[in-house]
């Protein structure tokens, strides 16, 4: 029996998958600071995404990577990515 026998070479026969590309998406970040100082943010159209850290410059890069990992969680899954935000902020003078 030669070297290999009877293994299957599943990388031949599997299709080569390759990310899926999107385009930049945008989400509302909400970013508080509890009572103990540490900045806690979130995504809320993204369930269960967020993150916590010492700052607050910390913690919007924190929620940068953790959007961007559960992007690729629901791409690798086959999962819809939720729609782009669009908003604008008025500033309104009393």
């Amino acid at each position: 029996m030669s070297e290999g026998a009877g293994k299957w070479p599943l990388s031949r026969h599997l299709p080569r998958l390759e990310p899926i590309r999107v385009a930049n998406v945008r989400f509302r970040v909400l970013i508080e600071q509890d009572e103990d100082g540490i900045y806690i943010a979130e995504a809320p159209s993204l369930p269960g995404c967020d993150s916590q850290s010492r700052t607050r410059a910390e913690a919007l890069d924190a929620i940068q990577e953790a959007i961007a990992a559960y992007i690729e969680s629901l791409q690798a899954h086959g999962e819809p990515i939720p729609p782009s935000i669009t908003e604008e902020i008025v500033e309104v003078i009393p």
